[in-house]
């Protein structure tokens, strides 16, 4: 998959760093924060190409500074510069620490509920987006599912679909403070609604991304070669 120029432009480092997390993920995730701008600003004090909260940053080893200042002004989402290697390294290093963090806080979920998204689905990694946006949800209503159902969500679509189904009194007595925020009665189109589908829509996108490495054409054409030759020389 190929994402356009500014998001591909950290494709190198980002694969040198990856830790073992799926690349193409990575950049999807990049791709839908920031666009690959790592002067990027989103709600609050979210910064750089993964869009770090900075309540978090430092545990993933950056800083509002490292992460923004020290190459944008303090409100701008424009770099002056250009950022030195160690800093392009820092905004990928810093945001893979992020989503492996996240990545460990999935599978701690799902297990508590007993869940079975192997990693190699796009189902677990829209999770570990979800974690970013609004990490309430998996610690809340991941076991407010199995409550309702006796059971684990079986997908992904189908535990996101439980929420959106979901009346402003059934989230309130799930989570009175997530309520007020996500689940108000209303058109889904509106308002905190909307805001929910946005993030929900979001980690869907991104998570697509995720699991078993996505191969191109040209890898799929040679693997299918090599299967027809063992395929004759076995005959």
């Amino acid at each position: 998959m190929a994402f356009k120029s500014s998001v591909e432009a950290w494709r190198e480092l980002v694969t040198a760093n990856a830790r073992g997390l799926p690349v193409e993920f990575l950049l999807a995730w990049i791709s839908y924060e920031s666009g690959g701008n790592p002067a990027s600003l989103g709600a609050i004090t979210e910064v750089g190409i993964f869009q770090i909260d900075m309540q978090d940053g430092p545990r993933f080893g950056g800083d509002v500074n490292t992460l923004h200042r020290n190459f944008a002004p303090a409100s701008s989402g424009t770099a002056t510069r250009a950022l030195t290697a160690a800093e392009k390294l820092l905004q990928v290093t810093s945001g893979i620490a992020m989503v492996a963090a996240y990545r460990d806080a999935s599978r701690t979920k799902l297990k508590a509920v007993g869940a079975d998204w192997p990693e190699g689905s796009s189902d677990f990694w829209c999770l570990v987006k979800m974690h970013h946006g609004l990490p309430a949800l998996p610690r809340d209503f991941l076991p407010a599912f199995k409550r309702a159902k006796g059971r684990a969500p079986d997908t992904w679509s189908e535990w996101n679909d439980w929420m959106n189904g979901l009346t402003y009194a059934d989230a309130k007595a799930i989570s009175p403070v997530s309520a007020p925020y996500y689940f108000p009665d209303g058109r889904s189109g509106v308002g905190p609604r909307k805001a929910f589908g946005r993030f929900t829509h979001n980690a869907n996108e991104s998570g697509k991304y995720g699991g078993v490495e996505r191969l191109s054409s040209p890898a799929w054409i040679m693997l299918l070669a090599i299967a027809a030759a063992l395929w004759m020389w076995a005959r």
